[in-house]
C-alpha cells in the first residue's frame, strides 16, 4: 500500500508498509506514535472503515514501580482501571506493552462491560516474553535480551538502570549484518563497565572484529 503522506524515512515507511494488515471494519489498537507515522495509520483507518484506539488518548499505563521479579503497574483500560497488577517483565516499555495487551483484549472481547480484576491480574502475574530482559541465571546474574535495533537497544538501557544496578556490568554483544550495531553500540556503551563482541553461528551474523 502505498501513500502521499510516506516519506522517506525508514519509520514512516515500514508504516506504509504494516498499515497494510489494517482490515474493513476493524479495530486497531495502536502504541503512541510520530505525527508522520500517525497520520499513515490514521489515513488507512479512513480509508477502510476502521476504528483506531491509541494509547495515550484511549487507555494508558497509569503508572508503574519496578518491584522484586518485575514491577507493579497501574493500566487504564477502555472500560475500567486496574490500580495493582504485578507484571514479571523488566522496563517501561512492557508496561507500555501491558497497556496495549489489555485494551486488545477489551476490545476484541467487546460490549461494556469490564474485564473482572481477578482474570487480568491472574493473566498479567502469568505473562512470559522469553529472550526480553529474560533473567536465565543467578549469582552471577545473566539478562538475555533480544534487542534488534536503536529503538530496542535505548529500552534496553532504560531497564538496565531501572530494575538492574549490578556493578559491574558487563554486555555480551552480538549482532546480525543488517543491523545497525555502530548506533546500537554507542547507546549501550555509556552503561556498561566491558563489552565482549561475540557471534552465532547463523550465515546472517556479524563478525566480532
Amino acid at each position: 500500500w502505498s501513500s502521499d503522506v510516506c516519506s522517506s524515512d525508514l519509520a514512516d515507511l515500514l508504516a506504509c508498509e504494516k498499515v497494510g494488515i489494517i482490515k474493513h471494519n476493524s479495530v486497531v489498537v495502536s502504541a503512541p506514535q510520530t505525527q508522520t507515522v500517525l497520520d499513515v495509520i490514521l489515513e488507512k483507518v479512513d480509508e477502510v472503515g476502521a476504528t483506531l484506539l491509541l494509547a495515550g488518548r484511549d487507555f494508558w499505563l497509569e503508572s508503574r514501580v519496578p518491584a522484586v521479579g518485575g514491577q507493579q503497574v497501574a493500566l487504564h483500560g477502555l472500560r475500567a482501571a486496574y490500580d495493582e497488577l504485578f507484571l514479571p517483565l523488566y522496563g517501561t516499555h512492557q508496561a507500555e506493552n501491558a497497556a496495549l495487551a489489555l485494551a486488545a483484549v477489551e476490545a476484541l472481547i467487546g460490549g461494556d462491560e469490564p474485564i473482572a480484576e481477578d482474570v487480568v491480574c491472574q493473566a498479567f502475574e502469568e505473562v512470559t516474553s522469553p529472550g526480553r530482559l529474560e533473567i536465565i541465571r543467578r549469582s552471577p546474574t545473566i539478562v538475555l535480551d533480544a534487542a534488534h535495533n536503536p529503538h530496542g537497544a535505548h529500552a534496553l538501557v532504560d531497564a538496565l538502570e531501572d530494575s538492574f544496578t549490578f556493578s559491574p556490568l558487563i554486555g555480551v554483544v552480538g549482532v546480525m549484518r543488517d543491523k545497525d550495531y555502530e548506533e546500537m553500540l554507542s547507546i549501550l556503551e555509556p552503561h556498561l563497565a566491558h563489552i565482549v563482541c561475540t557471534q552465532n553461528s547463523t550465515e546472517r551474523a556479524l563478525p566480532p572484529h
